[in-house]
């Protein structure tokens, strides 16, 4: 069985984090949030990645921050 990683563009992370794209720049550059690269050099996640730094970093998972949203 084959198992692609969907990939997503720091826009999309930065969006989930509520931080900004040079942010994550920074947080790359320092190894807080290391990225892939792809192969013309972008920047990218994966999901598993994000979901784990939120965990480590903030203690909640990405399902507390969607169930969050429009409930109050």
């Amino acid at each position: 069985m084959v198992y692609f990683m969907r990939f997503l563009k720091p826009k999309e992370v930065a969006a989930k984090l509520n931080v900004s794209v040079q942010t994550l720049q920074i947080w790359d550059r320092k190894q807080i949030l290391p990225a892939y690269r792809t192969v013309t050099g972008r920047r990218c996640y994966t999901e598993e990645q994000i979901e784990g730094f939120i965990k480590e970093k903030m203690g909640i998972g990405l399902e507390e921050l969607d169930e969050g949203e429009g409930s109050e």
